[in-house]
């Protein structure tokens, strides 16, 4: 299980964004949003004044032998399975933006596997060209699952 609270827009040090299937939320008016996801991956964007970092992570209990850590905002201990930083955090919401229209919320129940396989193609930039491309990702739902 996930649980993330999200605060609200400029009022605290940073501001948080998350993608998931999520099962639960509740809003507060001074704490923000909470989100809760039992199963899946979840895509957390954080954006601190000098710098942003996103990550893809999943409950520590489904993916054993990845590490585990701590992030702000996230009550239980999670399994990074990507850290992602400068540009490629623009081509890492572009291709969730992606994966959500092509196989919609059931993509962050795919296997973990898909998911080090997206952060392999955002590992491939190179300045110009990035592997995160609608018909690399297109592959990557059929073979895990979306039929089109």
């Amino acid at each position: 299980m996930i649980t993330v609270r999200v605060p609200h827009k400029n009022k605290e040090a940073f501001n948080l964004y998350a993608h998931g299937n999520f099962i639960d939320s509740a809003y507060d008016e001074e704490r923000g949003s909470l989100f809760v996801s039992d199963r899946g991956v979840v895509v957390l964007d954080y954006n601190y004044r000098p710098h942003r970092r996103a990550y893809i992570v999943c409950p520590s209990d489904e993916a054993e032998f990845i590490k585990s850590v701590y992030l702000p905002n996230v009550r239980e201990k999670v399994a990074l399975i990507s850290a992602v930083y400068g540009r490629r955090i623009d081509l890492l919401r572009t291709a969730v933006f992606n994966i959500e229209s092509l196989a919609g919320k059931e993509a962050y129940d795919f296997p973990i596997l898909f998911w080090q396989e997206v952060s392999c193609l955002l590992d491939s930039f190179d300045g110009k060209r990035s592997g995160t491309v609608k018909t690399n990702l297109m592959i990557l739902c059929r073979r895990f699952g979306r039929k089109f």
